[in-house]
This record gives C-alpha cells, sequence and structure tokens, in this order.
C-alpha cells in the first residue's frame, strides 16, 4: 500500500537519498549548503518556499515531490508547479 503524507524532520535522510537519485538523473549536484538549506526551507512556514510530500511504500519512502503555489499571468488564481511527480 502506498500512502503520500508531508515530509518531516525525522525524513532527512531518506530526502536526501530520494532527491539525490533526482539530482543524478539530471545529471547534476549541489552543495552541502543548498541541501541543508533546502530541507530548512521546505518544512519552514514561508508560503513562497516549496512544499514537500513523501510516497511511502510498505512503510518506507521510495518517492517525493516538491510542489509550490504562485501567482500565474495567464489566470488570475494561483496554480502548482511540482519539481518532482511522485514515484
Amino acid at each position: 500500500m502506498t500512502t503520500i503524507r508531508p515530509l518531516t524532520a525525522a525524513d532527512e535522510a531518506d530526502w536526501r537519498r530520494l532527491w539525490t537519485g533526482y539530482l543524478e538523473y539530471y545529471e547534476t549536484a549541489v552543495t552541502e549548503d543548498v541541501y541543508k538549506t533546502t530541507f530548512a526551507r521546505l518544512l519552514g512556514d514561508d508560503p513562497q518556499d516549496f512544499t514537500c510530500l513523501i510516497a511511502e511504500a510498505d512503510g518506507r519512502p521510495v518517492g517525493l515531490t516538491h510542489y509550490l503555489f504562485h501567482r500565474h499571468a495567464w489566470k488570475i488564481e494561483n496554480v502548482c508547479y511540482s519539481a518532482r511527480p511522485l514515484h
């Protein structure tokens, strides 16, 4: 069974593993400062920052998405941008 839930501080190691896999797929990498800052922002409450959801299968994190709602020039309502599909 797969469940989707918000990221928590206890997820840091799994989040790093999953996000590193995403970065490697795109043949890129980030510095340790970017890892730390991004994770802190994902746990923060600034509406300008991304939010993270974790997908779990049998209690083990197997996927994530970073998403954010933002204004759009073609619509009145905010739109959602997702940096990674859940999988």
